[in-house]
């Protein structure tokens, strides 16, 4: 499909901007929708109207794929499927099926064309009520009467989004979180159970900021909860990621008693192979995906999600 589409830089502030696959996945609907007024026929029983857009999901596998280390990799059909279902639950979007394929509407799809004026107020307002779809007519009205009141003093001050990301279980992020948690009660002590969103924040930022692979995450967690002096301080994953540096160093140089150090006391062929037979995160987070075994296959399109 050739051709161009317009929307407002705004988008960069709401919360779809950061999580990855919702992001693509909306734009790649949204771009691909029929433009035209009159709509376009693709068979005797279906005529697209302005906004819609037909496509099976393993086509939408091949339009996301991408390249990482190196690697072409796509998303699992499932996490496309959930991804949709959030994008539904979130009012962007709603689908029907089709023969075809999936039919797919971009809902206030109109709104999101425009740049100036009340168009770009339209869009501004759309956005906020599909990212928060409990808000109310006054709620929105009260926000969008209060920015102009502000208008001045914003311009002063940075910005800062207060709607927080909700990460799903099934992603990276949460999963480390989780695994840290489990290793920390498993290993340490017993901890009162944190709030594993603020913790799966963190280690999105270590994984996508800090450039951190997921598995090399889990090695160093299982390294520090077996240290006798990190396993006392590192007992979150803020402080795992401001102290990264250190302890990749030291771990590295062995420069522990820790169990898995690479020099370290107690750290032998038989350790290394049990490390790994019990590391869940292992087997979920491993980069080649056409080497995997079955079951990890199965673990993957349960846990991964995506990104």
């Amino acid at each position: 499909m050739g051709g161009s589409f317009q929307t407002s830089r705004d988008i960069f502030d709401n919360p779809i901007w950061k999580n990855i696959v919702d992001f693509r996945l909306f734009f790649l609907i949204y771009g691909q929708a029929v433009f035209a007024e009159e709509g376009v026929r693709l068979a005797e029983d279906l005529v697209l109207q302005r906004g819609e857009w037909c496509r099976s999901i393993r086509k939408i596998q091949e339009d996301l794929t991408y390249v990482e280390n190196r690697q072409i990799k796509t998303y699992s059909t499932s996490v496309i499927s959930r991804c949709i279902k959030r994008l539904e639950a979130s009012q962007r979007i709603c689908t029907r099926s089709h023969e075809l394929g999936t039919v797919f509407t971009v809902l206030n799809y109109d709104q999101y064309q425009g740049f100036g004026g009340s168009q770009k107020q339209n869009l501004e307002r759309n956005l906020e009520q599909s990212g928060n779809s409990r808000g109310t007519v006054e709620e929105q009205s009260g926000n969008n009467n209060k920015n102009v009141k502000n208008d001045n003093k914003e311009n002063k001050e940075p910005k800062t989004n207060s709607r927080k990301r909700v990460y799903d279980e099934s992603e990276v992020a949460y999963l480390s979180a989780k695994y840290l948690y489990d290793q920390i009660n498993l290993h340490v002590k017993e901890i009162r159970k944190p709030n594993l969103q603020n913790w799966a924040d963190d280690m999105r930022k270590l994984i996508e900021s800090d450039g951190r692979e997921p598995i090399h995450i889990a090695r160093v967690i299982e390294w520090v909860v077996k240290d006798t002096f990190w396993s006392g301080n590192i007992l979150s994953a803020k402080t795992l990621r401001e102290k990264w540096d250190k302890l990749v160093i030291q771990m590295e140089r062995g420069g522990s008693n820790a169990k898995y150090g690479r020099n370290a006391r107690g750290h032998t062929e038989e350790d290394r192979q049990a490390a790994l037979r019990d590391d869940d995160l292992a087997n979920v987070i491993r980069p080649n995906f056409d080497k995997m075994s079955e079951v990890q296959r199965q673990r993957l399109e349960e846990y991964i999600h995506n990104t």
